[in-house]
C-alpha cells in the first residue's frame, strides 16, 4: 500500500507585522535549521527587498514581529567576509541623528541554492558589531 502524494502549495502566505499578508514562492524560503541566536526557534525566513540596493527584510515566515534589516556586507565593508559572497549584516537603526551600523562580527550567510542559512558569530575576526555605514548613499538617486 502506498500513500497517495499531497502537492504542495507553490506559494507560502504568511503574516508579517511591518508587510502585512505575504505570499512569497516556497524557491524563496530560507531554511535556518539552527534558528538565529536568541531566535533558535524561528527557522524559515525570506529576503524582501527594499528600495536600497543590497538593503533587505529577513522576514520570518514563523513569527509576524520578526524581521531583520540586512545589508550586503560588499555594500558597506569591502573586503568585509569576501569568501561568502551572500553575506549579510543585521543593521541596527541610530535612535536619533547620526549612521546605522552593521553587525560585520556575526554576519548571516545564506546558500541561495540549497535555501537555507546561519548566522556565523566569529568573536576573533577583526570586523565590529557595530560598523558605522550611510543608509542613504544605498538608496538610489531620483529619476529627473
Amino acid at each position: 500500500m502506498t500513500a497517495a502524494t499531497i502537492p504542495m502549495p507553490q506559494h507560502l502566505t504568511f503574516e508579517s507585522h511591518i508587510f502585512g499578508s505575504l505570499t512569497v514562492p516556497r524557491s524563496e524560503i530560507i531554511a535556518f535549521p539552527d534558528g538565529l541566536p536568541g531566535f533558535e526557534e524561528c527557522n524559515r525566513f525570506t529576503l524582501l527587498p527594499t528600495s536600497a540596493q543590497g538593503l533587505y527584510w529577513l522576514q520570518s515566515t514563523e513569527v509576524p514581529a520578526l524581521a531583520f534589516l540586512v545589508v550586503e556586507t560588499r555594500r558597506i565593508a569591502p573586503g568585509a567576509w569576501d569568501d561568502y559572497p551572500t553575506a549579510l549584516a543585521i543593521v541596527t537603526l541610530p535612535a536619533g541623528p547620526g549612521p546605522a551600523s552593521a553587525n560585520l562580527q556575526a554576519p548571516v550567510i545564506v546558500d541561495t541554492e540549497r535555501a537555507c542559512g546561519r548566522q556565523l558569530i566569529a568573536p576573533e575576526c577583526s570586523w565590529g558589531t557595530t560598523h558605522p555605514f550611510d543608509l542613504n548613499a544605498l538608496v538610489p538617486a531620483p529619476a529627473r
